[in-house]
């Protein structure tokens, strides 16, 4: 029982482990698609035709973003939320009303927004900025660029297919910014706390009412983190058997303990010694002649007790027999005696 309860809490640990591996796999190619947009904005905040918002600022973001497979658009912005320069044609367009742009304005690092819809590409993006600040530490304004957030989420299903899991990753607030399955994981994720709760298994049911088991994982940068979770039916299926073995097999084997120990009782014990007194029942009624034929089957300890046994019988029996012919010589003897006596009288 104490072996079941064990393997049920290790099982717990190592199902947590696997979720965390599922969830870290998964989040490794989302994590490079952040660093190496952080990457080309540090390079190109240094870049004087960029940094000037002049003519050859448009054609550089516009190359910029061609070689880049997840970006959509990059652009520069200015200290007031105008867009200042773009890969693509939307100079002027204003920033300063999102939410993201104040997040910017609180930020001196880079910054990931929310999944939103962009108002130039009209597609699902999330906003990575850097903001720009001048060698006296005034705020110059912003570089940003657009990250597809489908490319994001077909990247996720690529290296987590939904057979193997939900995956998603989250901002710092519980958002979801990319899934491998958003139906699904806006269901099971919706807690905040549970989310945010790390190096813990936590449960939750979609809307089919089937129970999902899922772990978090923090990365590294901007307080995001990644969730992976799997159907507990699946991931416990073989921990429930091995748990179920290990409650059920100490009581099959004290049963087959003492199914064993009966039969052999039975076997090599009882039904001698219930042959044996049959034997001696033979012997009781006189038929000394009765030789106990079976013995020879039986362990050596009770056939050399009914060897025994049967030497006995043997011995009484030629006892039986002395004292007869005696008993019989005797009554001859006073026959004689008693006729002579009639005689002489």
């Amino acid at each position: 029982m104490l072996q079941g309860v064990l393997q049920l809490r290790r099982a717990g640990e190592e199902a947590q482990h696997r979720l965390l591996q599922g969830a870290i796999a998964g989040a490794g190619s989302q994590q490079n698609v952040f660093a190496s947009a952080e990457n080309v904005l540090q390079a190109l905040k240094n870049v004087q035709a960029v940094r000037a918002a002049g003519g050859e600022c448009a054609p550089t973001l516009y190359g910029a973003t061609l070689s880049l497979p997840f970006a959509s658009n990059i652009a520069l912005i200015s200290k007031d939320g105008r867009v200042a320069c773009s890969a693509l044609a939307a100079p002027g367009q204003d920033m300063s009303k999102f939410e993201w742009w104040r997040e910017v304005l609180a930020s001196k690092v880079f910054v990931i927004s929310h999944r939103m819809l962009s108002p130039i590409t009209r597609q699902q993006i999330l906003a990575a900025t850097l903001p720009l600040y001048g060698d006296t530490g005034l705020f110059e304004g912003a570089i940003s660029i657009a990250i597809d957030a489908g490319w994001l989420d077909n990247l996720l299903k690529r290296e987590t297919p939904l057979s193997d899991g939900v995956a998603a990753v989250l901002d710092d607030d519980g958002t979801e910014l990319v899934s491998n399955a958003p139906d699904i994981s806006r269901r099971l994720f919706a807690d905040n706390a549970a989310v945010q709760t790390s190096g813990s298994l936590e449960e939750a049911t979609d809307e089919a009412g089937r129970s999902w088991t899922f772990a978090t994982a923090p990365l590294d940068r901007q307080g995001l983190r990644v969730a992976f979770a799997k159907p507990t039916d699946q991931l416990f299926a073989w921990t429930t058997l091995h748990v179920a073995v290990s409650f059920v097999l100490p009581v099959v084997m004290v049963l087959f303990t003492i199914v064993a120990i009966w039969l052999a009782t039975d076997r090599i014990v009882l039904q001698w010694l219930l042959y044996l007194r049959r034997v001696t029942a033979v012997y009781a009624q006189g038929h000394y002649g009765f030789r106990p034929s079976r013995m020879g089957d039986a362990p050596s300890e009770f056939r050399v007790l009914g060897n025994a046994i049967e030497d006995m019988a043997l011995a009484v029996r030629e006892r039986d027999g002395k004292l007869r012919e005696a008993l019989a010589e005797k009554t001859a003897l006073v026959r004689e005696i008693h006729h002579r006596i009639k005689n002489s009288l």
